[in-house]
């Protein structure tokens, strides 16, 4: 019941990227920023909100290595000029991100939760338990230990990993077909709590 705000741009070749998800599950990169409706999910390319950071970001095309232009957009948010509350959704690859970002929400007194996240986006890796934190006004917790130990089953993940496959894997567990992994659900749990504290 949420209204959910998905943001950025495709940085390199080699992955797929989460607007080539949506695409295959029918939903359209915006061209101009609008309200979004509860339960409504939109996604808008990062030019939509600051072109200059969309430029930064096609740096790494050009020389192969990320920048600086990486994190802060894993930290932005675009309701940040009062245009109303909003908890941010991040994620880190490396954990040395983890101390750099979590100072950061802290400092800005930041709504977000952070985890580390699977190839760059912000889920929780289907297959293990990530850390999770929370900032409610930069106050940061605890709300979830990372999973330690060998996994004794992994769940029933595509075995390709493009965009028509995940689409076709979301719609399952949508569905019903799939059981929601326990980590994604777990973080939309602590998403659902932290959204009531805002």
């Amino acid at each position: 019941g949420l209204p959910v705000l998905l943001h950025g741009t495709p940085t390199e070749s080699t992955r797929v990227f989460v607007s080539e998800v949506l695409l295959a599950l029918d939903v359209r990169a915006q061209l101009a920023i609008k309200i979004i409706a509860p339960g409504e999910l939109a996604f808008i390319p990062t030019e939509l909100l600051c072109p200059a950071l969309k430029r930064l970001l096609d740096v790494r095309r050009l020389v192969g290595l990320r920048n600086p232009a990486h994190s802060l957009v894993k930290i932005m948010n675009p309701l940040a000029n009062g245009l109303g509350k909003a908890l941010v959704v991040s994620s880190y690859t490396h954990p040395e991100y983890a101390v750099s970002m979590a100072q950061t929400f802290a400092l800005v007194r930041a709504n977000a939760l952070l985890l580390r996240g699977t190839e760059g986006e912000v889920v929780a890796d289907a297959r293990r338990m990530p850390q999770m934190e929370a900032f409610i006004h930069g106050q940061r917790s605890l709300l979830q230990e990372a999973q330690a130990g060998t996994l004794a089953e992994l769940p029933d993940l595509p075995k390709t990993v493009d965009a028509a496959s995940t689409a076709t894997y979301i719609r399952s567990v949508m569905a019903g077909e799939q059981p929601v992994p326990p980590s994604i659900a777990k973080q939309v749990e602590h998403i659902l709590r932290l959204v009531q504290q805002l």
